[in-house]
């Protein structure tokens, strides 16, 4: 696995990089992982990756990661040594997701071993029905691991890389015959609730126990934090007080308010289903890296002992790195150990397999992949 940084994010070092990685013989796919404030122009990009012959995916994300250090501009060109499927599911805010026959028949068709690269824009509607339908078809046979694309100006717009261009609304599944060991934890511990989401859709919730969400969430967080919320403040406030999804026998699913939209309604990243049980759930710096640490060990575990990891993943959510500020360092030392290549993303959402009891779209969460040398190992 061949791994180029460039810190500057201009296109000039984008188009140098990728070139020279798609000549690369050994390099079978391609992977690129970039900031949104490099700011590239569309047209300028969808020349240059229809250039490239071999297959490509990847993701615009609010900052990467590369070793020891998180960017807010630059990118990673990744040069990977096996052949890579790769689907794009378009139009994922329109209708309720359903899988395509051909895509049905292509995920029925790869290899019950191996691992699936998962990216989505994270402002689409209905990513956990794209996830459910892929758990549905694919099962936990094979290890899952991504992120949600986008910007933190929360405006959608294109920030998913393909061999035909960019694009937005959309998914991209790319699958591998890597072998893979996973790890997810997230740290946040519940302080108010449950409380039965009486009305929602999508990515919206509009009450909570027949009141109006807004008012309950507002409530309890005034309780912790005496800031006032607004429009303009809530997103710097909020960061703080996730929601989490009641499971049974398993971690909550974590779901980050990201805005008050013009009805009062809260937007997450992220649906939270009508009829659910959640809690409104706060953390604090220790438990943040403990769980980081956590999933750092169970991914580590969980990797094949007969081959050589080639690099660690690290899917990492913003709102992490934004409420950790400068102990955000101390999160990235508890998965690079100097050893082993790691990149990764700060992202709008994680997307991972916990071990084998479920998939799922996460908010707030650390996600670790070992990832094996290659195809053949």
């Amino acid at each position: 696995m061949r791994i180029s940084f460039a810190g500057d994010g201009d296109f000039s070092s984008f188009s140098k990089l990728l070139k020279e990685i798609a000549k690369d013989r050994r390099v079978k796919s391609i992977l690129i992982v970039s900031c949104d404030e490099n700011n590239y122009d569309t047209d300028s990009v969808n020349s240059l990756i229809s250039s490239i012959e071999k297959p490509l995916f990847g993701g615009i994300f609010p900052q990467i990661i590369y070793n020891s250090n998180k960017h807010s501009k630059g990118l990673l060109v990744v040069g990977v040594p096996y052949e890579i499927t790769i689907l794009e599911i378009p139009n994922l805010s329109h209708s309720e997701i359903a899988l395509s026959d051909e895509t049905q028949n292509t995920l029925e068709n790869i290899p019950a071993s191996g691992t699936m690269f998962v990216i989505v824009d994270g402002f689409a509607r209905h990513i956990s029905s794209l996830i459910d339908n892929l758990y549905y078809t694919m099962g936990l046979t094979i290890n899952y691991i991504g992120g949600g694309a986008g910007s933190l100006s929360m405006q959608q717009k294109p920030c998913l890389y393909t061999n035909n261009g960019m694009v937005q609304d959309s998914a991209i599944l790319a699958f591998s015959t890597i072998k893979s060991g996973i790890g997810v934890s997230h740290g946040w511990r519940p302080i108010s609730g449950p409380y039965k989401v009486t009305e929602s859709y999508g990515n919206c919730i509009i009450s909570l126990d027949w009141e109006p969400a807004y008012d309950v969430y507002r409530s309890v967080i005034s309780k912790y934090d005496d800031r006032e919320i607004t429009v303009d403040t809530f997103f710097s406030i909020c960061k703080s007080f996730p929601f989490g999804i009641n499971k049974l026998e398993a971690e909550k699913i974590i779901r980050d308010p990201v805005r008050i939209n013009e009805k009062n309604e809260i937007v997450c990243v992220g649906e939270i289903p009508e009829g659910s049980l959640i809690n409104i759930m706060h953390g604090d710096t220790e438990s943040l890296l403990s769980a980081s640490n956590k999933a750092y060990a169970i991914a580590k575990d969980s990797f094949p002992g007969n081959i050589r990891p080639a690099a660690v993943l690290f899917i990492d959510c913003i709102s992490r790195a934004l409420f950790l500020e400068d102990d955000f360092q101390k999160e990235l030392a508890n998965v690079y150990t100097g050893d082993i290549p790691l990149f990764g993303a700060l992202t709008l959402g994680e997307i991972a397999n916990c071990g084998m009891d479920y998939l799922e779209f996460y908010n707030k969460t650390s996600v670790v992949g070992f990832l094996g040398n290659d195809a053949d190992e």
